[in-house]
């Protein structure tokens, strides 16, 4: 993620102000899995981090509070000629309110909409190849 840094005293205690009323808005653009419904605007969720060797957080009701918000954009679709095997994503725009480790990742992830390629987030039944030479469909 980004990092700000305050090169004088004021300037960081303004960047410190902006994080803790959250008046800095944090925007990203992410590739999910699957078609995303109009009806998912907002992921409030704790999020936790599990103890086992590599850290991973976790959706987690005992978690430190995240808020997500989204947008979603478009939808594409790979057609194949088996219908079991057909593969979607869709484009999101989603703005942070809290700053938690992995917290987009984490969130989608516990929304059922994994981050397009993402090993560490993504359930191996669902990961999926993007390939350059396969063709998708904008809906």
């Amino acid at each position: 993620g980004l990092i700000l840094a305050g090169t004088t005293f004021e300037g960081y205690h303004a960047l410190r102000l902006q994080l803790n009323t959250y008046a800095l808005r944090r925007e990203y653009l992410v590739m999910c899995q699957g078609a995303v419904g109009p009806q998912l605007e907002a992921v409030r969720f704790g999020i936790g981090s599990t103890t086992i060797r590599v850290r991973r957080s976790i959706a987690d009701d005992c978690g430190k509070p995240a808020e997500t918000y989204l947008r979603v954009l478009l939808h594409l679709m790979r057609l194949s000629h088996d219908e079991a095997r057909a593969l979607g994503l869709s484009a999101v725009a989603i703005r942070i309110r809290t700053g938690r480790h992995h917290q987009i990742r984490t969130h989608m992830l516990h929304s059922d909409h994994p981050t397009a390629t993402d090993a560490k987030y993504t359930l191996r039944a669902v990961h999926m190849r993007v390939g350059p030479c396969r063709p998708w469909l904008m809906q």
